[in-house]
């Protein structure tokens, strides 16, 4: 009998140590997920982290609106554009006043406004520049539905509210896409990527200094020539990337434009290559083209 007991009591101590066992490991197995849930969530961009503005200013003494952008992230975004919808209690009247802006524009047919006037007013602001984290992308025009007309007044976006928000952004080293809809608060992540620096292996790549940056894109290649674009760059860059250059031989017949919207720089090597180099303010880009004698 007391062995018996002494059984019991045994398979009762096992049978104890292997639920604790087990709910260790429920409890653990948990905390994981939980864990790769945050890591996930920590790993794509955050709308919160996207601060705006929108206002009014000039530019060639012409008023548009504007939208300042503030990436307070840890990302570097490489596209944004948001869409607006009329608010839930935008009035008639402000409809039409909506239209009524519309037909100011001198470039919109008639037969165009009228059939703008079918759909639900919407508006849209579109950035291709690079924002780098902690950086403000200044002069972000707004659009007339998701077309190419710009707005001008500011007062007109004051009826509109969020919906979706589509943001490029450099993520391990790849450019991914993420939507953001304002209205179900989620995320939809595009499964298409590209390298966010692209660098040829050819030839001509190996007559010209290799690029610095985060981000740069090889526009186009063939046996006669390269081109590249250096994106989310400043005029001192550009004077980086010209004495590079400079170094490696390119100053036979230079040519040389500085103002304030457009710097350029072209030159030969001795072996009768040429590239070419400009820089673009507006879009804080420097692009490049090299060719070869044979070009």
């Amino acid at each position: 009998m007391k062995k018996i007991i002494n059984t019991l009591l045994i398979g009762t101590l096992v049978l104890c140590l292997c639920a604790g066992f087990c709910a260790c490991t429920q409890t653990n197995n948990k905390g994981d997920t939980k864990q790769a849930n945050t890591q996930q969530e920590e790993k794509r961009i955050d709308i919160e982290d996207l601060q705006w503005e929108i206002e009014s200013g000039i530019i060639d003494k012409e008023r548009f609106a504007f939208m300042s952008l503030t990436n307070a992230g840890k990302y570097t975004i490489t596209e944004f554009s948001l869409n607006m919808t009329l608010k839930a209690d935008a009035t008639p009247e402000q409809k039409d006043a909506f239209f009524a802006s519309i037909q100011k524009l001198d470039t919109l047919k008639q037969n165009e406004l009228e059939e703008l006037k079918t759909k639900e007013p919407e508006i849209h602001f579109k950035s291709d520049r690079v924002i780098k984290p902690g950086a403000v992308s200044k002069n972000i025009h707004c659009y007339y539905f998701s077309g190419t007309y710009y707005v001008r007044d500011a007062a007109v976006c004051e009826m509109f509210e969020p919906d979706i928000a589509t943001i490029s952004y450099i993520k391990d080293g790849n450019i991914v896409t993420t939507n953001y809809d304002f209205k179900a608060k989620n995320y939809t992540d595009d499964t298409d990527s590209v390298k966010a620096f692209q660098w040829s292996e050819g030839a001509l790549a190996k007559i010209v200094p290799k690029p610095q940056g985060e981000y740069v894109e090889l526009v186009s290649e063939n046996d006669t020539s390269l081109h590249f674009t250096i994106h989310g760059a400043s005029k001192t860059d550009f004077q980086t990337y010209v004495n590079a250059c400079k170094k490696q031989g390119f100053t036979k017949d230079p040519e040389n434009y500085d103002n304030p919207g457009y710097t350029m720089y072209k030159a030969k090597n001795e072996g009768g290559y040429q590239v070419s180099i400009d820089f673009d303010p507006d879009d804080e880009e420097i692009s490049v083209s090299v060719y070869s004698p044979e070009h």
